[in-house]
């Protein structure tokens, strides 16, 4: 890849069926859309329900009917923000190019929250303001009755999942604090981690070491520099 433009290599990879099998080949344009909503159907009817406290975190459950219903919902505040309010034209439009990008280019498999949650915020934002602007509406007005409700509820959930994560990880800072780095880790990643420090340890700087997470194998070798080799 050292004489091919950097841009070219990041799209190869995008359009790749697997990201660490080159020999699967790329997706063609259907394969694409089925990779838009499939991504949009996992982050928006679980990830993102579990970032506000409506999905159980352990659960890997999703629902087309929830994607539907924020979509719909996210929709109608593009649509009324077109007339009534700039700031949240602007919000709804970043969000929703942002987000369409990010489905198309991230892979099926990766499925992960790190992924999306810095849309989580805005996306509570513009859901909101669309609610509120939809009970305006004859008959709707219901609807600005139950958003605080909805509201508190999401605070108490997500406090007490946090709570939660509190107490699950002061165990694990207790014991790292203590001299146990690899407490808290899975024993494939004990594993992974020590060898890393192995090798800082017995092979000479000189000697090129390639690692399947080179960041995470600085870090636990002491600073030694390590060849990131993702795929093979």
């Amino acid at each position: 890849d050292a004489g091919r433009p950097k841009g070219n290599s990041q799209l190869a990879e995008i359009l790749m069926k697997n990201p660490y099998n080159k020999a699967e080949g790329s997706e063609d344009f259907s394969g694409m859309v089925v990779r838009l909503f499939e991504n949009a159907n996992s982050y928006l009817s679980k990830h993102f329900m579990i970032g506000i406290g409506l999905h159980d975190p352990a659960s890997y459950e999703k629902s087309w009917l929830v994607t539907l219903i924020v979509l719909a919902i996210l929709v109608y505040a593009l649509v009324t923000a077109f007339r009534k309010n700039r700031v949240m034209l602007f919000l709804a439009l970043y969000l929703g190019g942002s987000m369409a990008a990010t489905f198309i280019a991230l892979q099926q498999s990766w499925d992960q929250m790190r992924m999306v949650v810095i849309y989580i915020p805005m996306l509570l934002v513009l859901m909101t303001w669309g609610l509120l602007q939809l009970s305006s509406r004859k008959g709707l007005g219901f609807v600005a009755v139950l958003m605080p409700v909805l509201l508190v509820l999401i605070i108490f959930k997500t406090t007490g999942q946090t709570m939660d994560k509190m107490k699950a990880n002061q165990k694990v800072l207790s014991r790292n604090l203590k001299g146990n780095l690899y407490y808290g880790y899975t024993p494939d990643w004990q594993n992974f981690l020590m060898m890393s420090k192995w090798v800082a340890t017995n092979i000479p700087d000189t000697v090129v070491v390639a690692s399947r997470k080179p960041s995470m194998s600085y870090i636990f070798s002491g600073g030694r520099d390590f060849y990131g080799m993702y795929r093979f």
